[in-house]
């Protein structure tokens, strides 16, 4: 698998952040794909082999990580065709979608002809996704390019482009960011699809739209420094941009609907809500400049808690007072803190009020040597042999330090393993959670072969089945608990079952209290309390044992770094004093809370 499709799930979506939105002229209309057969994914790639490195393996990923039965009524083939235009290569401007898109701005037509059979199959895909309500949706470009979109000018952009229905998406340092030239496209536009439940990173709303969308320049104007607006609406044209992928297929949406629910209003009216669209661009936009934050709608008993910064937040970084990309975290009795820094191929130690940390495990640079490490993500302390046992995610093993003699490489303990999570019982049992196959398995120490004890019928939402399985807790009866991090959910597999129990979540990705939105760390308590990280809320819940609905007790207050907010939270754990530990990945420190224990 490649290795920066985990980079891409756990940072950003590059797409939305691109310098191709300009408008190019002359350009002839996308025709031709159309009379190919709908083929199956891979079928449809064999053309693209000599095109695209390693095609072959990302097919395989999107096919794995798609759903017997996916939703908007897509065949598997057709949502997988989605999730592969939405995965990264290593090298991003060699990913699909990027060497797609430069296709389609290309004034030579035929150079399109490999990409006909995959076009056939993903757009016929798209054209299934009912189009949104007319709205406005955003777009960013890192750099000054309002003076290519003056008023009144017709735009036709020609490749898919990805839009975001949530400003604050663009607004983070991952995206536009609050300084430097930046351009904002506001979009009225009304057929955009929702990508969101085919994307092979679906935390968040990503609006696309299809080659040949046709606008006019409405307006721009420049609220403050640097920052360029430029308002764009939606219209039909005149003559065929984008061949339809089958006979009466939904490409443009019924325009007789759009006509009836916008337009048909007196002429007064249709000014006024212009002006209302564009009071509102304005008010939002603000809003980012002078960084306003939303806050959720959804309520909690009790007042939520505010955070102490205990590790990190100096930013991003390899110095020892920084992380980048903090995923799994472990905190010993005397609250010495453990954090496996992916993005510097290291462990690193923190004690308590440290102001820096040391680096306990790697740190020597990226690699397969038993002194490197190669995407950490999880960190454990075997306190029996006072060692560390690290998920060396990238690496394909799971190895042991010493933490008695300081050694300066590893002791491989599992091989030939995709490890997302860890965990050890009272036992000494070793649990690992594996997100190729959808399985949590359990070692006994020494052992090579472990036994299955969570998942291992596929990718899928069955109560025997997982999707993408992240972190694990395993209580003192040897039961399992999973973040199955794509179905939304935490399922208990009790020592022995063939099927899990759902002990949160499970109702579909959402911000209700009865909904989780990609759960990423989890601990439960002597009282079977469980503590859920969300990445997609950027809030940490509590379920009491039995609830069917959850807390908010950390976050939840927008998606930032003040001391009440969290940002793309990762894993969590709590103390033996009940301290709760956040590491909170998107603004690279981690946090303690001082919660009332339930």
């Amino acid at each position: 698998m490649s290795e920066s499709i985990e980079l891409r799930d756990r940072k950003r979506n590059a797409r939305l952040l691109t310098n191709d939105s300009v408008n190019l002229v002359g350009l002839g209309p996308i025709i031709g794909y159309a009379q190919e057969p709908l083929l199956t994914l891979d079928q449809t790639c064999v053309p693209l082999v000599g095109i695209l490195n390693d095609i072959r393996e990302h097919v395989l990923v999107a096919l794995q990580h798609t759903p017997a039965e996916p939703a908007n009524g897509l065949t598997y083939d057709e949502s997988a065709a989605i999730r592969l235009y939405t995965m990264e290569w290593i090298d991003a401007d060699k990913s699909l979608y990027s060497i797609l898109n430069r296709t389609l701005r290309t004034a030579d037509r035929d150079s399109l002809k490999p990409w006909y059979k995959y076009l056939k199959l993903f757009l016929t895909a798209l054209s299934k996704i009912p189009c949104e309500p007319q709205q406005v949706i955003w777009r960013g470009v890192r750099s000054n390019i309002s003076d290519e979109f003056p008023t009144d000018a017709l735009v036709t952009w020609w490749a898919f482009s990805s839009c975001t229905t949530s400003l604050r998406v663009l607004e983070n340092d991952l995206y536009l960011g609050n300084v430097g030239a930046r351009t904002l496209f506001s979009i009225e536009a009304f057929n955009a699809r929702n990508i969101r439940y085919h994307s092979f990173f679906g935390d968040e709303d990503e609006m696309l739209m299809l080659p040949g969308t046709y606008m006019q320049v409405q307006s721009q104007f420049n609220p403050a420094s640097d920052l360029y607006i430029v308002h764009l609406k939606q219209q039909i044209p005149n003559e065929m941009l984008l061949e339809p992928p089958f006979k009466n297929a939904w490409v443009d949406c019924n325009i007789s609907l759009i006509e009836s629910r916008w337009y048909r209003k007196k002429k007064f009216l249709i000014s006024m809500g212009s002006l209302v669209t564009l009071a509102v661009i304005v008010i939002v936009t603000l809003g980012c400049v002078l960084g306003l934050r939303r806050i959720s709608n959804t309520s909690s008993s009790g007042a939520r808690q505010y955070g102490v910064t205990v590790a990190g937040g100096h930013g991003q970084g390899n110095a020892t007072n920084q992380f980048d990309t903090p995923y799994g975290i472990f905190v010993d009795d005397d609250q010495t803190i453990l954090i496996a820094e992916w993005g510097n191929d290291r462990i690193i130690q923190w004690k308590m009020s440290d102001t820096n940390g040391e680096v306990v495990a790697g740190g020597h640079g990226t690699g397969d040597r038993l002194d490197q490490l190669k995407g950490p993500i999880d960190v454990w302390i075997d306190n029996e042999t006072d060692s560390i046992i690290i998920c060396d995610r990238w690496n394909y093993r799971v190895v042991r330090w010493s933490r008695t003699n300081r050694t300066s490489q590893g002791k491989i303990l599992v091989e030939n393993i995709h490890c997302s999570g860890i965990a050890m019982d009272d036992q000494r049992y070793l649990y690992v959670s594996e997100t190729d196959n959808s399985t949590v398995w359990r070692y006994e120490i020494g052992d090579k072969n472990g036994t299955l004890v969570a998942g291992g019928n596929g990718a899928g939402d069955g109560l025997n089945q997982l999707n993408t399985p992240y972190y694990i807790f395993v209580d003192q009866q040897q039961a399992v608990y999973v973040s199955d991090n794509s179905n939304h959910r935490i399922v208990k597999w009790n020592k022995g079952a063939t099927t899990g129990v759902v002990v949160a979540g499970g109702h579909g990705n959402g911000d209700a209290l009865e909904q989780l939105s990609l759960p990423e760390g989890l601990f439960v308590d002597n009282m079977g309390t469980l503590y859920v990280s969300e990445d997609g809320n950027d809030r940490v819940s509590r379920w009491p044992k039995g609830a069917t609905q959850g807390t908010i007790i950390a976050g939840g207050n927008g998606h930032g770094g003040s001391a009440n907010q969290l940002s793309r939270p990762d894993d969590l754990t709590l103390d033996r004093y009940g301290n709760l530990y956040v590491v909170d990945s998107g603004n690279y420190r981690v946090q303690r809370f001082s919660i009332k224990q339930t």
